[in-house]
């Protein structure tokens, strides 16, 4: 991710400190936070800027691109120790200011925004030019952001005025000002610009010219990129380049150049390099012209690290790295010459307008009209064709049920991956384990519970005033004689609910209700498995045939779910043939629907949304209810449900490829019907067909678009994963606001037009006709109208459109061989 950073000091470093603001936000967009704070004043600081520059770096005696005839100090392996101890203390106190205590929350503050792959520009905006002379680049902050880089710029500022031309074509247009040489080889440069691909840039070179050849060469054409190497120098805040050995100028407002240069940014002018000494003068003069960037040498450069960071930084800018970028690998180049030619690598820096955005070295080199022939590949038409003929085919192909298990196990992939929501703090799941078949009120057991367990167990949780009990455990036998006080429970107590089965399967037969239990709280426990054995569906109610030995219409989680909501003042109702509790309607599944083309939901069915938790509830077990081991407030006002999760316990497979015992999942249904009801979580559901079917094109689309304007293999590569990756993701947040869109059959469209636009634009001079666009249309529009009610149209279509595709493309070919 790209970033800026707009760092601004206002105050003195010597008396009275700075109020520093720090602007952080997207490259390119308005800051998205702000921050305050304050850096203290630091005379010995200031100090120690002045020393290390004028007394200990200036006299090494280096071949400086300076103003010729300046008397220059020999140099000598001492003067280059001290340098170097020099530049390292003023580095430890630069750290040292940065870390005051003022300072310090906003610097982490500043860290915590950014991330370590971020791409990030700094900008320093300040009047004090004494911090232009710091070494910005030796914070500690750069040594964690390996992608970050710092420019200058002013207070002040103006964007760039719009190009007055067209963007030159073809390549980048660099105006090359050789200065006076004496003592210096700016060969080196002439021949490093030289180099430059000729097919990419086009340079002029102007030798130790006068003020007019240069000024006509301004005025002659637009230039992207200016340069300059000579000897140069700023003297009280005024730069001034020397252009041959009798003339100097200047770029002070009304000078001889500053209307050539004005010139030269409305024509376009992105960049300006002065590979000359002593450069911060000239950078705030040309400020006032608003020349986008400009890279200058803070102080004396040596002649030998002028011409090595110009080579390092064409070679990394052209090899298309970001200017900042490709500024600060040059640079940090330098620091391997830096134990015979101290602080090189501290030398060069940018100055920016904080208006402008760097250009990449491709913007600058626009791409050439197409030929006749690439505008005939990237054709929208075949793009259309491409799009119409696999989303035609995919929709068919979804229509026979064959992409069913494979939706189905991407739907369970999908839902293993949301976040975990926690349990529901509105149940409680008392389970009968192993070890609760041998408490001692488990004698004479039936099943999992013995009548004298439950009836204690009830009586311990009545005592605790749950909202309702729910038995989740099948019991078609009397109560015993023994146990009176549990027929008097199950009926009179209208919390206590229990469960059956309806339907008799090769699993499970049909099993009757508690005799003692009233049938309004009497649910059925008939799970709706697919045919891979998962349960991903809910059954709500249903029609029971009048042999069932179970006579209640609606699910053992539905009444419960009722139970609850009825004491909230919400009651239950039909909206047609849905049932809705409140303000929520739960709408029946009807096959053909979303991934689910060949499947029996009959009923009122829905998908079960799993409550993405390790635990769905807080669960106990039966042994430390009836030992007095549950706090009050873990029943009080809660459904609790009571079932078994011992060896003998029956089990369903679920999404989380783990086999529940039934009264968990009973508990993920009561759940989803709570937590709709009352707090508007989603429940799981599928577009209109209409949707799926614009969904399935449209991501054909984008896989034809890859194909047809990806200009290599590699580009297709590279953009058709980037393209699965944001239809994974889109997919997967969908799906956590309650939409199951069709992932599959989508990867389908997306790979199959890809792959069919990339043979027709290498293989093919196909362009398809208006008409068999419409009639391709027309094929896509009868999937969405007819195939519900007519499935078995789904192949003839599918055929049909395969075979008109086919005659289609052939067609042109059998008119060139002939």
């Amino acid at each position: 991710m790209k970033k800026l950073v707009i760092f601004k000091l206002n105050g003195n470093l010597r008396k009275g400190g700075f109020d520093a603001t720090i602007e952080v936000g997207l490259d390119g967009d308005r800051a998205s936070l702000e921050l305050e704070g304050k850096l203290p004043e630091n005379p010995e600081l200031a100090d120690a800027i002045a020393c290390h520059w004028e007394e200990k770096y200036r006299p090494l005696g280096m071949s400086y691109r300076i103003k010729p005839g300046n008397i220059i100090y020999s140099g000598s392996i001492h003067r280059v120790k001290e340098c170097q101890t020099s530049a390292a203390a003023l580095r430890d106190r630069v750290n040292r200011w940065l870390k005051s205590e003022s300072f310090q929350n906003l610097n982490l503050q500043l860290r915590s925004e950014l991330n370590r792959e971020d791409e990030i520009r700094i900008l320093l905006r300040t009047n004090d030019p004494l911090l232009h002379k710091l070494p910005w680049h030796k914070w500690d902050f750069f040594d964690s952001y390996s992608n970050a880089e710092i420019a200058f710029s002013s207070p002040q500022f103006i964007k760039p005025p719009d190009p007055l031309q067209p963007p030159n074509k073809g390549k980048v247009k660099i105006l090359v000002i050789l200065g006076h040489s004496e003592r210096i080889n700016v060969e080196r440069d002439r021949e490093i610009l030289n180099n430059l691909d000729k097919n990419r840039a086009e340079v002029k070179f102007l030798n130790e010219p006068d003020g007019k050849q240069i000024n006509d060469s301004l005025w002659e054409q637009g230039w992207d990129i200016i340069f300059f190497a000579g000897h140069s120098e700023t003297v009280e805040d005024i730069g001034r380049i020397y252009i041959n050995p009798t003339e100097s100028l200047t770029f002070e407002r009304d000078s001889q150049l500053w209307y050539g240069l004005r010139k030269a940014v409305e024509r376009g002018l992105k960049l300006a390099i002065f590979n000359s000494c002593d450069g911060l003068g000239l950078a705030k003069q040309l400020d006032d012209l608003h020349i986008p960037q400009m890279i200058v040498m803070r102080d004396f450069v040596a002649d030998l690290v002028a011409q090595e960071f110009l080579k390092q930084f064409l070679k990394n800018y052209i090899s298309g790295q970001p200017l900042y970028l490709a500024a600060r690998e040059a640079r940090e180049f330098l620091q391997g010459m830096e134990e015979d030619l101290p602080c090189a690598s501290w030398l060069p820096v940018i100055w920016q307008n904080p208006a402008a955005i760097p250009p990449r070295w491709d913007a600058l080199v626009p791409e050439p009209p197409a030929s006749p022939s690439r505008r005939k590949k990237r054709s929208w038409r075949t793009l259309l064709f491409a799009s119409l003929v696999v989303a035609s085919l995919v929709l068919g192909v979804r229509s026979l049920g064959w992409l069913q298990p494979a939706e189905l196990k991407t739907y369970d992939q999908m839902m293993r991956l949301r976040p975990d929501e926690g349990t529901d703090r509105r149940l409680l799941i008392v389970e009968v384990t192993e070890d609760d078949l041998t408490l001692p009120e488990q004698k004479n057991r039936k099943d999992s519970l013995s009548d004298l367990a439950l009836s204690k167990l009830i009586e311990k949780l009545e005592a605790y005033e749950p909202r309702a009990i729910g038995l989740n455990i099948i019991r078609d036998f009397p109560v015993d004689e023994n146990v009176p006080q549990l027929r008097e429970q199950f009926q009179q107590n209208d919390r206590v609910y229990g469960a059956c089965r309806v339907r008799d399967t090769k699993t499970y037969p049909s099993l009757s209700p508690p005799p003692d239990l009233p049938t309004h709280r009497v649910g059925f426990i008939d799970d709706e498995s697919d045919s891979d054995g998962v349960v991903r569906r809910h059954l709500l109610f249903m029609d029971r045939s009048a042999t069932s030995k179970c006579q209640s219409n609606y699910e053992f989680s539905v009444r419960l779910a009722w139970h609850y909501l009825k004491q909230e003042g919400i009651r239950q109702s039909f909206q047609g043939k849905n049932l809705q509790l409140g303000q929520t309607v739960f709408k029946r599944l009807q096959s053909p629907v979303g991934a689910y083309q060949k499947a029996d939901t009959r009923g009122g069915q829905i998908l079960l949304n799993y409550r993405p938790s390790e635990q769905v509830a807080e669960t106990v077990t039966l042994e430390n209810v009836l030992r007095d081991s549950v706090p009050a407030e873990n029943v009080r006002d809660r459904i609790v449900l009571i079932g078994a999760n011992n060896l003998a316990a029956p089990r369903v497979v679920t999404p989380y490829q783990a086999k529940f015992p039934v009264v968990r999942l009973q508990a993920h249904a009561i759940s989803q019907i709570l937590n709709a009801v009352l707090e508007n979580r989603p429940l799981m559901g599928f577009l209109p067909r209409w949707c799926d079917a614009l969904w399935i094109f449209v991501w054909s689309g984008v896989g034809g678009a890859l194909a047809i304007y990806c200009g290599s293999r590699l580009q297709w590569r590279i953009a058709g994963g980037l393209a699965l990756t944001i239809l994974w993701g889109a997919s997967n947040v969908l799906l956590l606001q309650g939409f199951w869109v069709p992932l599959i059959p989508a990867v389908l469209g997306l790979g199959g037009a890809s792959v069919l636009g990339l043979w027709l634009r290498q293989n093919s001079v196909f362009r398809p006709s208006p008409a068999l666009l419409g009639g391709l249309g027309a094929m896509l529009l009868l999937h969405i109208l007819l195939v519900p009610s007519t499935p078995f149209l789904s192949g003839a279509i599918a055929l049909a459109t395969a075979g008109t595709a086919t005659l289609a493309v052939r067609q042109p070919q059998r008119q060139r061989l002939s």
